[in-house]
């Protein structure tokens, strides 16, 4: 879901500036072993979108 920060950044043209938040869960392989021996690591974070729509 895209939070709206900003309408129209540039008047006249249509670009809207948006921010959202993701989670998610990745493998970290071990260093010595690799996939072998691997455990389950969390991702969190943040995006920001500056759309321009024709």
């Amino acid at each position: 879901m895209l939070f709206p920060i900003v309408k129209n950044t540039i008047p006249g043209v249509n670009n809207p500036r948006y921010l959202d938040f993701f989670g998610d869960f990745v493998f970290l392989p071990s260093y010595n072993s690799g996939y072998e021996r691997f455990i389950f690591g969390p991702a969190f974070g943040l995006v920001f979108q500056w759309r321009f729509v024709g």
